[in-house]
């Protein structure tokens, strides 16, 4: 049987999403956190894939030249390999809501806000799958957690245990921020963090984390810095440390007020620590474990790590449902992070850096 509709014109241009609406969100808090990781990348309705590159390399076999040779002179065989891409689907998500028509009367207000919050609600679980991950049924990942990614796909002697070392007793010259412009810059590989660039782009960890990390660290009769201060690149003559400040939340979700449950919020994980013979001050924290005491340096990459691929209005339509004085509206929107994506032969998640058991400097 046919649908019908009792919303007028102007009112069903009130159900619709605004052009670019999750790319322009406006009255939220924070929203888009991913973002603050990740390049977004537009894609059409209609794109349900993403198609990794194909690339060509040197295969490893292939005859370098050896010894001394004559001016214009060449040796060796060079052989090639071609390495071909790979489809990777984007999650779709999809959300309606069933509005009550009384008497005829139809209240637009309304209409937009159940609208918005379908919006919001995109737009939280997008930031959610991106910290941690999307799995299907069996358990197996559609894609990782941002994090876990990074730690499944970094050097493993990137993995620095802060509890080793004792700024008090003279280690690292008795300040801490040198474990980053010292220990960690001593990791990198060049690839990223480079000569011309020697920083990282982020430094991110958690509240308890960041609130260590504001303690003082010099005096030099002018101002007091805090340990912060010491490794912003731009702070110091060696433009060795970080650029940018991350405040990774212990939750994500939608809040409700006081008489409702938070049912909504869900916490972001962070995967396990590898040295874990320290005990972390987090550990008896309700809404942190010891696996938060944690900061990451992560290079600019520019999408080699991850990347987002979103739409930036969902589809609507409507009403796909009637009875009575009810009808259902739907809306679908696809978006989701591609990882390691970039064909470099080196390898993923280069001249990352993770400083576990960070508080165990400041004791």
């Amino acid at each position: 049987m046919a649908t019908t509709t009792v919303l007028s014109e102007e009112q069903m241009e009130v159900v619709q999403p605004e052009e670019d609406i999750m790319f322009d969100r406006k009255g939220f808090d924070r929203g888009g956190i991913r973002r603050e990781f990740a390049s977004t990348v537009a894609i059409d309705p209609s794109t349900k894939y993403v198609e990794e590159g194909s690339a060509t390399f040197v295969h490893p076999d292939s005859d370098y030249a050896q010894g001394d040779t004559a001016e214009g002179e060449t040796l060796g065989n060079i052989e090639l390999v071609k390495e071909t891409g790979k489809n990777v689907k984007i999650p779709r998500y999809t959300h309606g809501f069933t509005y009550d028509v009384e008497d005829g009367e139809v209240d637009s207000t309304l209409l937009s806000d159940m609208r918005d919050a379908i919006m919001e609600l995109f737009m939280v679980e997008a930031d959610l799958a991106f910290f941690n991950g999307i799995y299907d049924e069996q358990g197996n990942a559609i894609f990782e957690g941002v994090f876990e990614w990074l730690q499944n796909n970094m050097d493993a002697e990137n993995i620095i245990d802060c509890s080793d070392y004792d700024p008090s007793a003279g280690d690292l010259d008795g300040v801490q921020a040198n474990i980053i412009t010292e220990v960690a810059y001593g990791k990198i590989t060049g690839e990223y963090v480079t000569a011309e660039s020697p920083q990282w782009d982020i430094a991110a960890a958690k509240h308890p984390v960041w609130s260590k990390w504001n303690s003082y660290g010099t005096y030099d009769g002018a101002m007091v810095e805090s340990q912060w201060n010491l490794v912003q690149a731009d702070r110091n003559d060696a433009q060795v440390g970080v650029n940018r400040r991350n405040l990774v939340p212990p939750e994500i979700g939608l809040r409700g007020p006081r008489s409702m449950n938070d049912d909504l919020m869900r916490p972001v994980e962070m995967p396990g620590r590898v040295n874990d013979s320290y005990s972390s001050p987090l550990d008896s924290r309700e809404d942190y474990s010891g696996d938060d005491d944690v900061m990451w340096l992560i290079p600019r990459h520019n999408g080699d790590f991850y990347e987002l691929y979103e739409q930036g209005t969902p589809d609507s339509r409507g009403p796909i449902e009637k009875d009575g004085w009810q009808e259902r509206y739907e809306y679908k929107w696809r978006g989701g992070v591609v990882q390691g994506f970039s064909q470099r032969a080196e390898g993923n998640a280069v001249d990352v850096v993770k400083l576990e058991n960070v508080t165990a400097l400041f004791e």
